[in-house]
């Protein structure tokens, strides 16, 4: 499978944040699970960047942690988020227990720097971050969704009904999964599986990932279900 090729798809407008489809410490086509956030918290401007020199950073990993640490510092934030310090943290896990790639991503791919400005964001640019985020699924090679955040929960439900012609359950009770905890979805996960193609991509719930800190200790559920499904499901 060739690598997923970032280009014009993220640019706007002059006067919008480029999309941010997806952050990869390996190569995309290998990555067997996605992670997935409600959207990326660092809005990059082209005013900042030029549209190539941006698309080149987004695929240069550890170059774009550079310059994401160096735009918290500029802001007077930590280099590091919680949110971010428990991706890394489970990254490196997964990386380590069962020797997979993870895609970072987010539902919607359209950066703010809060779920407010989100929310005020127009309903046409929230659909192109969706799109996006749909667009990088299917040119992914991943078998398993972990979605973390009710909120991102909620957001791929609401992708999943507009592509609703790869729902594998069709007992699944959508309006059911929104009103439960992110506890009780985690504790049910995987809760079901879509296709993409011969694809089958498993579906997770569970906590936001600033809960995880270093050790990630609170997620232990989520990992014993990953070790325990890892040959079945991936």
């Amino acid at each position: 499978m060739e690598e997923y090729r970032i280009g014009n798809q993220v640019f706007l407008g002059e006067n919008q944040p480029y999309l941010r489809p997806y952050l990869c410490r390996g190569e995309f086509s290998k990555a067997k699970i996605i992670l997935a956030g409600i959207n990326p918290a660092t809005p990059i401007y082209p005013s900042e960047l030029p549209l190539q020199e941006y698309c080149k950073l987004l695929q240069d990993y550890y170059s774009f942690m550079a310059y994401y640490k160096a735009y918290r510092k500029r802001e007077n934030k930590p280099v590091l988020s919680r949110t971010r310090q428990g991706i890394l943290s489970f990254v490196q896990w997964v990386e380590q227990e069962l020797e997979v790639g993870v895609i970072e991503s987010d539902i919607c791919t359209y950066p703010t720097k809060s779920i407010k400005e989100l929310n005020e964001v127009d309903s046409k640019f929230q659909k192109a971050g969706r799109e996006l985020f749909w667009e990088m699924l299917c040119k992914s090679n991943a078998n398993c969704l972990i979605i973390y955040g009710a909120m991102a929960f909620r957001g791929f439900l609401k992708l999943q009904e507009e592509k609703g012609e790869i729902i594998k359950e069709k007992n699944q009770d959508n309006e059911k999964l929104k009103e439960m905890k992110i506890e009780e979805l985690g504790a049910k996960s995987p809760l079901f599986s879509i296709w993409i193609g011969k694809r089958e991509i498993f579906v997770y719930a569970v906590r936001h990932f600033m809960y995880h800190g270093k050790t990630g200790a609170s997620f232990g559920d989520l990992k014993r279900k990953l070790l325990q499904s890892y040959i079945k499901h991936i």
